[in-house]
C-alpha cells in the first residue's frame, strides 16, 4: 500500500512537472536592462526588469510591480542567475499569481567581489542608496515601464542583505508597499568586520538592526508599518534565523499582519529559489486586495 501511493505521488509529480514544462515552452517574459546616471550617487547604476509575457503586445495594459532585492556579494544579475525568469514565466503560466512587472536593482559594493565599500541599501555618509531607490530608481521605473502607480501596487522581496534592505524599506516608508517578503533577512546581530564585510556595511547593520528598532517605534510608525503586508520566510538550518523569530513575536505582539514560514534548508541560493514562487504569490495576493 505504501509502495502504492508513492508511485502514485511520484506519477503526479512528474505530470505536473510535465505541465509546467510546456507552460513554460509557450511561455515568452524577457529580461531587459537600463542604465541610471544617479545625481544623488554621483555613478551609474544597472538595473535588470523582468517584463511578463504579453508586455510587448498589450500595450494597452499596466502592471503591478514587485521590486526584488539581492544578497551582499550579488548585483542586479543575482536573481536571473537564479532562474527568475523561468520561474516567473512558469509561475504566471499557472495561475499561481498574476503576471507583474520585477525590478531587480543593484546595491553591490565596490571591489572584484561587489562586497566592498558602498554595499546595501541604507544611506549612509557619502551613499545615499535610499535616496537613490526612492526619488531616482521608482520614478525611473514608472517612467520607461507600463506600471501600475501607488502602494496597492508596489512590493518589495529579498534575500539576505536584500531581506534587510526590504525591512529597512517597507519600514522607513510603509506608503511605498503593499507587501514584503523576506528571505534569510539579518533582521538581528552584527557580524564581525572582515574583507567581506567592510566597517561601512557592519556600521550599516548596527545602525538598522531591526529586533532593536522595532519595539522602539511610537503607536503611531506601527500602525503605518501595519499597513504593509509582512512575509518572514527563513531556514531552519539558517544561522539568521533567530532574527527572523524574534522579529515576528515582536511583529505579532503588537498585531502586525504577518505570516512566518521556517522549511528546511539553510543561507544559500537554493533555499531562495524555492522561495520566489511562494513570494510570487503571496504579493500577488497583496496585489488584487
Amino acid at each position: 500500500m505504501v509502495l502504492g501511493m508513492f508511485e502514485y505521488m511520484k506519477r503526479i509529480f512528474f505530470v505536473l512537472f510535465a505541465l509546467l514544462i510546456s507552460l513554460n515552452l509557450a511561455a515568452k517574459g524577457k529580461i531587459v536592462t537600463f542604465d541610471i546616471d544617479s545625481k544623488i550617487l554621483g555613478c551609474e547604476k544597472t538595473t535588470s526588469v523582468y517584463l511578463p509575457e504579453g508586455y510587448d503586445e498589450n500595450e494597452d495594459e499596466f502592471y503591478p510591480v514587485l521590486y526584488l532585492l539581492h544578497g551582499l556579494g550579488g548585483t542586479h544579475n543575482t536573481w536571473k542567475e537564479y532562474g527568475v525568469l523561468t520561474i516567473s514565466d512558469m509561475h504566471f503560466a499557472a495561475g499561481l499569481a498574476n503576471p507583474m512587472i520585477i525590478v531587480m536593482p543593484d546595491a553591490s559594493g565596490v571591489n572584484e567581489n561587489h562586497r566592498g565599500r558602498n554595499s546595501g541599501y541604507a544611506n549612509r555618509p557619502g551613499w545615499r542608496y535610499e535616496d537613490f531607490f526612492f526619488e531616482e530608481l521608482i520614478p525611473a521605473v514608472e517612467e520607461m515601464y507600463r506600471t501600475k502607480v501607488g502602494k496597492e501596487y508596489r512590493a518589495v522581496a529579498g534575500l539576505s542583505m536584500g531581506g534587510h534592505g526590504s525591512a529597512l524599506f517597507a519600514m522607513s516608508r510603509p506608503e511605498y508597499f503593499s507587501s514584503a517578503y523576506l528571505m534569510s533577512a539579518r533582521l538581528s546581530g552584527v557580524p564581525e568586520i572582515s574583507p567581506d564585510r567592510t566597517e561601512d556595511y557592519v556600521e550599516m547593520l548596527r545602525e538598522y538592526e531591526f529586533t532593536r528598532i522595532f519595539p522602539e517605534m511610537t503607536a503611531e510608525e506601527i500602525a503605518e508599518v501595519s499597513q504593509v503586508r509582512w512575509f518572514l520566510d527563513c531556514g531552519d538550518d539558517d544561522y539568521l534565523l533567530d532574527g527572523t523569530l524574534t522579529l515576528f513575536a515582536q511583529m505579532r505582539s503588537k498585531g502586525v499582519p504577518v505570516e512566518l514560514r521556517v522549511r528546511n534548508g539553510a543561507h544559500n541560493k537554493y533555499y531562495w529559489i524555492e522561495s520566489l514562487p511562494i513570494a510570487l504569490t503571496f504579493v500577488s495576493a497583496g496585489f488584487e486586495k
